[in-house]
């Protein structure tokens, strides 16, 4: 029995000796390429939440296709390039700024804006209906127009109100005969030299309006020949 007792003893502790072995912490995470920083931030995530490598960016589908809408590009350009007078006249007109390409028509509107009502007048100091109408269709349009509301109906070709356009006249019994005229614009919208707010601009479904107009026009006048 003495004689086994120095083998019990080495027997128990080749026991410790293993458990203790065993019982070490596994090797470090870090040495694990997938655990490394750089691997999590070649993943992403698809709307779905399906993580895609961007390792294998051959098989990878356009991410785009998930999404329910797609950006207009082109949309948000346009509107960061327009102009502060063009969101200024988009509120008035009731329409979007990107529809608004005519700045030199805006241009002259805004220059004349709030210019008072003058019969006879044709200047900053006062303007009336037939000679704003005859002046922007000159400076923005190019177009030669008679002086006079009434010469300018007859001079344009007759257009139904449903399919006016951009420059069109629109003109207005408001003491007889045509005695009132302005420019098509927009949206039902047109400007114009009124008695009241001098250049502004006004909507053709008001009351006020919408009983009192006769008619609409298209400009047949001349160019004008710029000086050379």
């Amino acid at each position: 029995m003495k004689l086994l007792k120095p083998y019990i003893a080495l027997l128990a502790l080749l026991v410790i000796i293993c458990s203790c072995h065993s019982s070490k912490p596994a090797a470090s995470r870090s040495s694990d390429p997938r655990n490394n920083s750089a691997f999590i931030q070649n993943i992403s995530v698809n709307p779905s939440g399906t993580a895609i490598s961007n390792n294998s960016e051959a098989n990878m589908p356009d991410l785009r296709d998930s999404y329910t809408y797609e950006l207009d590009i082109n949309h948000i350009t346009n509107i960061e390039h327009s102009l502060p007078k063009q969101f200024k006249y988009a509120i008035l007109l009731d329409v979007d700024v990107e529809t608004l390409d005519n700045p030199e028509l805006l241009d002259y509107i805004d220059e004349w804006w709030g210019v008072p009502y003058r019969y006879g007048g044709n200047s900053l100091e006062g303007v009336d209906c037939s000679a704003f109408a005859q002046g922007l269709l000159s400076s923005v349009f190019n177009i030669s127009i008679p002086r006079i509301a009434r010469e300018q109906k007859k001079s344009s070709i007759s257009v139904r109100d449903s399919r006016l356009k951009q420059g069109d006249l629109v003109f207005f019994n408001t003491r007889g005969g045509i005695s009132h005229v302005g420019i098509y614009l927009c949206n039902n919208k047109f400007v114009h030299a009124s008695t009241s707010s001098g250049v502004t601009i006004s909507d053709l479904n008001d009351d006020y309006w919408e009983r009192r107009f006769v008619g609409a026009g298209r400009p047949k006048g001349e160019a004008v020949v710029a000086n050379p």
